[in-house]
């Protein structure tokens, strides 16, 4: 498995369309967070200003992040059939998928930094003396939007190694992006017999924004990051279950 990552890894950090439409995408929403800072839209210019613009152009990380990498760490697999080759020269299945999870851990961490690196940059360059405590604040919303990218993905690969759509899992995605499914499993969830139990606090989505929340407030959030991470490991395990079970299109 190891190997077969270092392969992969090198193969996708060298694909310069990936690096075009991540640093154009990054990009882009930070020269827009030091523009709309500057214009007065959040008070005076300066740190506050910046840091305030930031935060409005960190919700769509996540979105954009996680759709580039659904198409280059899946899209050459589900179109040239590597995995099924991969799979031909001896790398198990669990191997493959664990591999997949791993890949979308790093590359998303990557992502993320450089987007980190462009705030920061344009911060300097734009004179908006970003203070450490706000630098503290960023890193969690950072944090936030990388484990945030992570838990879709692992729920994700469910429908991609079941159904081999890259189509039907980009759905899957935006729809966890939008909430749609936290919305109706807190509908599902509101009905009265089971109402008290308050499980609509449980959902992956709830447990970000309560993560966010007790990081944000200096407090103590090993309770939600650890329902967090039980979703992705659930997410695998689901992908690795239905993946051992399907056939092989040649």
């Amino acid at each position: 498995m190891i190997g077969y990552l270092s392969c992969e890894l090198r193969r996708l950090l060298h694909r310069f369309p990936r690096w075009l439409m991540l640093l154009l995408c990054l990009g882009g929403l930070t020269l827009c967070a030091a523009i709309f800072g500057q214009t007065g839209l959040y008070g005076e210019w300066g740190s506050f200003a910046y840091v305030a613009a930031i935060k409005a152009m960190i919700k769509p990380l996540s979105l954009i992040i996680g759709i580039i990498e659904l198409f280059f760490v899946f899209g050459d697999d589900l179109k040239a059939k590597t995995m099924q080759a991969a799979i031909g020269t001896g790398l198990s299945r669990t191997g493959l998928v664990l591999g997949k999870f791993l890949e979308i851990i790093l590359l998303t961490l990557l992502d993320v930094i450089v987007y980190a690196v462009f705030i920061i940059a344009f911060g300097a360059l734009f004179q908006a003396g970003l203070l450490p405590v706000q630098l503290r604040e960023l890193s969690v919303y950072f944090f936030v939007e990388w484990l945030k990218t992570v838990g879709y993905m692992s729920l994700t690969m469910i429908l991609l190694f079941c159904k081999r759509s890259l189509g039907l899992a980009l759905v899957l995605y935006i729809a966890l992006y939008a909430k749609v499914l936290h919305t109706v499993a807190r509908l599902l969830l509101s009905v009265k017999a089971i109402d008290g139990l308050h499980l609509s606090r449980y959902t992956l989505t709830a447990s970000i924004d309560t993560l966010q929340t007790y990081l944000i407030g200096g407090l103590s959030g090993v309770g939600p990051l650890c329902i967090v991470l039980a979703y992705c490991v659930l997410g695998c395990t689901i992908a690795l279950l239905v993946f051992q079970k399907r056939e092989l299109e040649l």
